[in-house]
């Protein structure tokens, strides 16, 4: 999460990124220009929409996208309820996905729990950003801590359904 992420493209790609998610707001003026020189660079590119930020705003660059990445809360304040609105966004963004034949994957970030995972699954999400609550504060060894995440994670979704 940086200002200007296309003065650290490079940096990052040298340092073994395989994906580089700048947020949407950062590179609205380049946006083209910063999804090609990310693919350039041999990493896959990715956004990353605050919850405030609606989906028309990646239309036309969608098709040059490996992943979206849904903020189910504002960046960067700890601590927030999930507004129940972006599991909508997530379904929508899945359902444009399958109807334009489009293969980016769907991430949601942000004060991520066990209770979240159903939900966003049905929504539509590929994968979920862990943090302390929902990884590293399970155990100090992280083997363990991923073992009890992976148990939540089975007991949350047995018989979860996608909504798409």
């Amino acid at each position: 999460m940086v200002k200007h992420p296309q003065q650290y493209l490079e940096t990052f790609a040298k340092a073994g990124a395989a994906y580089i998610t700048p947020h949407t707001d950062c590179i609205e003026g380049d946006a083209f220009v910063t999804i090609h020189k990310i693919k350039e660079l041999g990493c896959k590119a990715g956004v990353a929409l605050s919850p405030s930020v609606p989906l028309s705003t990646i239309e036309y660059y969608l098709p040059l996208l490996d992943k979206v990445t849904i903020m189910i809360v504002d960046p960067g304040i700890a601590g927030q309820p999930v507004d129940p609105q972006m599991f909508v966004k997530i379904n929508q963004l899945a359902k444009i996905r399958k109807e334009r034949g489009l293969n980016f994957l769907i991430e949601a970030d942000g004060s991520m729990n066990s209770s979240l995972y159903r939900p966003l699954y049905e929504a539509g999400a590929d994968l979920v950003i862990l943090g302390p609550p929902a990884l590293w504060n399970k155990d100090t060894d992280f083997n363990k801590a991923w073992d009890i995440m992976e148990s939540e994670l089975e007991r949350e979704l047995d018989g979860a359904e996608r909504k798409i």
